[in-house]
């Protein structure tokens, strides 16, 4: 194939995907909203937990009662997200784990925070995002590389498929 119908092709593949990244971090952006203000008018709707129950009732969600003082976020992003979880469990348990963080941080952290909504907006930003928040950690640029180079790698980059949950050596194929 030509060098210059080969140079056009990548051009409109980089077009392509720098509209894709935009659309991606808008949508990202969006959902760090979402996720605080489901937060927050959580923290409203749960002073009448009858209301709250009623909500659940009526969605057909159903609610499980969790060991110690903390909230239960599961049957809210069920209730607000309408998320099909025999295709998506991992989805609501990401997100209700990450209003649990942002919970935690609103409740520990209260007096930091001035303009709530945007604050918490902004600190799930300076975080990293909402797994950063739930306390996983990002890959570095030396792991990245590593891993491209086929390397073994240490990984507590949050749990694999299968994994124990302990941390685990992956072993990266070389080509």
């Amino acid at each position: 194939m030509p060098r210059d119908e080969l140079n056009q092709r990548l051009e409109a593949l980089q077009d392509a995907a720098d509209a894709q990244t935009q659309a991606y971090e808008s949508s990202r952006d969006k959902l760090y909203q979402n996720i605080v203000d489901a937060y927050l008018w959580w923290r409203d709707a749960s002073a009448d937990n009858r209301y709250l129950n009623s909500l659940y009732k009526d969605g057909g969600i159903r609610t499980r009662a969790r060991g110690g003082n903390a909230p239960n976020f599961y049957p809210l992003v069920r209730l607000i997200w309408n998320i099909d979880i025999s295709k998506r469990a991992s989805t609501v348990s990401d997100w209700a784990q990450s209003l649990l963080a942002l919970h935690e941080t609103a409740t520990q952290d209260a007096h930091k925070f001035s303009d709530l909504r945007n604050d918490l907006i902004n600190h799930i930003h300076d975080l990293g995002g909402l797994s950063e928040l739930r306390g996983e950690r990002r890959m570095s640029e030396d792991e990245l590389f590593a891993e491209e180079d086929g390397e073994i790698l240490e990984s507590t980059r949050g749990r694999k498929p299968g994994s124990t949950g302990i941390d685990e050596t992956i072993e990266t194929k070389s080509q």
